[in-house]
């Protein structure tokens, strides 16, 4: 993945359940993300995997101005929020 990417993300009701074999929502390497949360949204990953994994190299996620929720679950040996 690339290591300057600098970007806002929207989510606004957003659900996703269970992706196979890999994370719901995975940040790269290096990436600053800023995320805005709107309405109420999940993130549920499957077992083995985080619902939000961030890369190992200054990878990082802000949670922004917005007026909503997130849950963030894990599967079985997995995290909500993996840094």
């Amino acid at each position: 993945m690339s290591t300057s990417v600098d970007c806002d993300v929207a989510f606004e009701n957003v659900t996703i359940s269970k992706p196979t074999e890999k994370s719901p929502f995975t940040i790269g390497d290096g990436a600053k993300v800023r995320l805005y949360l709107y309405g109420n949204s999940s993130l549920t990953a499957a077992d083995g995997y985080s619902a939000v994994e961030l890369g190992v190299n200054g990878a990082s996620l802000t949670v922004s101005d917005g007026d909503g929720t997130l849950t963030a679950l894990g599967g079985v040996a997995g995290c909500g929020i993996c840094v």
